[in-house]
């Protein structure tokens, strides 16, 4: 067993015990010794709070603490249990873990993954730039999936669904436990904690405390264009256009030709930076208004890359608004994708009209949309635009340059005449 005190996993090893005994040891260094050891039986003796590892010709001694110092591992909850398929809960975590913030201590909630139990099991994540949503029918082995019992518990049945917020990155490490074909088993402590079960191990990890945003209300309703395309050639071409797209953020532009009689509908991907240019194509059917807009190659490259399908919807409205991605033809299961796009201008100066990628400045935001407190204020990271790497470094000289006169005149002009 092992944990962080915020998620424990507990994994029975079948063994030969000639002793019963127990000590604490650091998980870092006993993983590495592990891993470098021969495939052949190894022994463990305990003594003085000492580990002695013997395999074959290898023998380690690992100081540890005495057993009674690790946390108690909590008992898991005998009722208020819920059945889900290990390859349905693994696909709904890949497919949506992502979206949640790495670390943001302002928000904690945005860190975790709101789950959603009941007679639908739905994940919602979102770090305020980019939102993944999964939705999917489960049954229940009992009637409340909190345990309560009576009226209350009548009335959470009739509720048909209990929400908490799980750690990521909990969800992350039991998405690596499910690969049986054996259930795994859910249970939500009355307490902050939840349980999960499978294969005989068991994960357990404290909930979030706080309120997760209502993000439904930045879901569009409807869309003004409409693409479906294939999705291994979509990734490819954005994985390409962001090798030599510029900045931070490795912005890329979007653009959605729809078809006409003379050709196909065309999406084309297209990055550019200091280093080069890269410009794709792909054929596929577009509905609606032309639309071209600027994302971040990696938050775009994000879900087409953990999506089975082989072919995605994606529907936008304007240049600011989200671009939603969808499954195509996914009908018993829910999923969508919903991400923020960088603004699109005009370069000013030359006459010749190319769109360049920059920052909203002063345009639509997320917030403008719905009144979304918990969503960022920002807009994704800056990307410079072509050559601002040089203009950058140019203005700083420039600015060096120019604090110098003026410091140079205000000491002339201090200084008392003679």
């Amino acid at each position: 067993m092992g944990t962080d005190l915020e998620m424990m996993i507990v994994c029975p090893v079948g063994a030969r015990i000639e002793e019963e005994g127990a000590i604490a040891v650091p998980a870092h260094p006993l993983l590495e010794l592990v891993k470098g050891l021969p495939a052949e039986a190894i022994s463990l003796d305990v003594e003085d709070h000492i580990l002695h590892i013997q395999c074959g010709r290898f023998e380690a001694h690992l100081n540890g603490l005495s057993a009674d110092e690790f946390p108690i591992v909590p008992d898991f909850p005998p009722d208020a249990q819920v059945d889900m398929d290990a390859e349905l809960l693994r696909r709904m975590i890949k497919q949506v873990a992502f979206a949640a913030a790495e670390d943001e201590p302002s928000r904690p909630v945005l860190n975790g993954v709101l789950f959603t139990l009941g007679a639908q099991c739905t994940m919602t994540a979102t770090d305020g730039y980019r939102l993944s949503v999964y939705s999917s029918e489960v049954p229940r082995r009992e009637e409340s999936p909190t345990g309560m019992s009576g009226e209350e518990g009548q009335a959470e049945a009739e509720d048909a669904s209990v929400q908490v917020i799980v750690p990521a990155r909990a969800l992350t490490e039991l998405a690596r436990l499910c690969t049986g074909e054996e259930p795994v088993v859910m249970a939500v402590a009355e307490g902050d904690r939840i349980f999960f079960q499978h294969q005989g191990v068991m994960l357990t990890s404290q909930l979030i405390a706080g309120h997760f945003p209502d993000v439904q209300q930045v879901v569009p309703t409807g869309w003004k264009t409409r693409v479906e395309v294939d999705r291994t050639a979509l990734l490819q071409a954005v994985r390409m256009a962001g090798i030599l797209a510029g900045g931070e953020s490795k912005a890329i532009r979007l653009s959605f030709t729809p078809e006409d009689p003379a050709r196909p509908g065309l999406v084309t991907v297209a990055g550019s930076g200091e280093v080069g240019e890269h410009v794709g194509e792909i054929e596929a059917r577009v509905e609606g208004e032309r639309l071209s807009l600027a994302l971040a190659a990696g938050y775009l490259s994000a879900p087409l890359s953990c999506l089975d399908a082989d072919r995605v919807v994606l529907e936008g409205n304007s240049p600011t608004y989200p671009l939603v991605i969808r499954p195509s033809g996914d009908e018993k299961e829910n999923y969508l994708h919903l991400m923020m796009p960088l603004h699109l201008q005009e370069e000013k100066g030359g006459g010749s009209g190319r769109e360049l990628i920059s920052p909203v400045q002063g345009g639509e935001r997320w917030e403008s949309i719905v009144d979304l407190s918990c969503l960022s204020p920002r807009s994704f990271p800056s990307a410079p635009l072509p050559g601002q790497d040089r203009q950058d470094k140019l203005l700083g000289e420039k600015g060096q340059i120019l604090l110098y006169l003026c410091v140079r005149l205000f000491f002339c002009f201090s200084l008392p005449y003679d």
